[in-house]
């Protein structure tokens, strides 16, 4: 996107109040339009006109990757990673130490409910496979936008869906016993992520 206020030298905002200027935007399919914004008697007015073929096109600046990602996902990602790869026994080791009503507390959060209610150790896995489909949309958003194919995109899902499934069979489906009484087919958080790309 590029902003042009013709001669004038200033600010954003007095060449907003006291000028006409374009702003150029290039879609996903290769389409630039054209926004004329012009300010008539303090009111602000936009037109916007589609360009086939403009004379001339802004070059884009290139931006930082990390900039072009959601931080919220990141950082709740992170939290949820935290506790996946053993954050809990820093918290479980409190207890041991003060023993008390609010360590008890926290202790009994880092146990799985077996029926009714939750604790808080009851939502990680389901907060992982959250995040992993708030991913999913970003992305093959970001395939679409760079025109692969529905049909490369099917391909790219079902590896991802296959790679998954056989790591959570290793990891804790007892495939590497290689004895079909043992082999668990599905048994592992892998294999949930696996299924809900489907």
């Amino acid at each position: 996107m590029n902003c042009d206020a013709g001669k004038g030298g200033s600010g954003l905002v007095e060449q907003i109040l006291m000028q006409t200027f374009d702003i150029w935007y290039q879609n996903s399919d290769g389409s630039f339009y054209l926004y004329l914004i012009r300010n008539e008697n303090q009111m602000l007015t936009a037109t916007k006109r589609q360009l086939d073929k403009p004379e001339s096109i802004p070059v884009p600046m290139k931006t930082d990757p990390l900039s072009q990602r959601l931080v919220s996902v990141d950082a709740l990602r992170g939290f949820d990673m935290f506790w996946i790869m053993g954050g809990h026994p820093i918290f479980l080791g409190l207890d041991n130490v003060f023993h008390n009503k609010g360590t008890a507390f926290i202790k009994q959060q880092f146990d799985h409910v077996e029926w009714f209610g939750f604790n808080f150790w009851d939502i990680i896995m389901p907060l992982f496979l959250f995040l992993a489909g708030v991913a999913m949309v970003f992305s093959f958003r970001k395939r679409m936008a760079e025109n692969a194919s529905h049909k490369a995109i099917w391909i790219h899902t079902i590896k991802r869906v296959i790679i998954l499934w056989i790591l959570g069979m290793i990891v804790q489906g007892k495939l590497l016993t290689y004895d079909v009484n043992l082999i668990e087919f599905y048994s592992n958080t892998l294999q949930a992520i696996a299924s809900g790309y489907l």
